[in-house]
């Protein structure tokens, strides 16, 4: 006995592509939507698939594209979880459930709402950790200045851009009390 009544039909499906027609009928099944079709295949290696991508932007073009869903047939249909998921030549974030009975394709996939909320939980995850770098940076690099331009205001030029020493020693150092050359000549001349 055939699977269906009619000869030569494998399996039956409901089609639409709300890429065409937009989401009515499609993401939310609707059979009486006039974008929703029952279509048959005679391949037995075809089941029917419910594909659900959500936002994003295509690698190569550039252009955005809004959250998908499309039902249509799958030859050797594996089912995707949630993630990276590629149909047709594409690859996007999204969902494949396939099913092997006739017209089954009608169980509508919602999207979780903890995975919409962990794709933009990690946008704003990434943003704050690279603001909170750039001020731990910008706040490093003032720290370093001051120090650098504390120590090279120590030394005060005149008029005539003459470098002269303080009037008096920085605190804690004091005045070096060793002799130079002239202070012990025996001392600087060559054997």
């Amino acid at each position: 006995p055939e699977a269906n009544a009619f000869k030569g039909i494998s399996i039956q499906c409901y089609t639409c592509d709300s890429r065409v027609t937009g989401l009515e009928g499609c993401m939310l099944f609707n059979e009486s939507s006039p974008d929703v079709y029952k279509a048959a295949s005679s391949s037995r290696d075809e089941s029917c698939a419910t594909i659900i991508g959500l936002s994003g932007q295509d690698s190569v073009t550039g252009t955005t594209y809004p959250d998908f869903a499309m039902r249509t047939f799958i030859s050797k249909c594996v089912d995707r979880d949630w993630g990276t998921v590629s149909y047709g030549g594409a690859t996007f974030r999204g969902r494949i459930k396939c099913c092997t009975s006739d017209l089954c394709n009608k169980e509508n996939i919602d999207i979780p709402k903890r995975f919409r909320n962990a794709l933009k939980g990690g946008f704003f995850i990434i943003s704050g950790l690279l603001i909170a770098i750039g001020i731990v940076g910008g706040i490093i690099y003032l720290s370093c200045w001051r120090k650098r331009k504390a120590k090279h205001d120590s030394c005060v030029t005149n008029e005539s851009g003459i470098r002269l020493l303080p009037s008096e020693p920085t605190p804690g150092t004091g005045w070096s009390q060793r002799g130079t050359a002239t202070d012990y000549p025996e001392r600087s001349a060559a054997p």
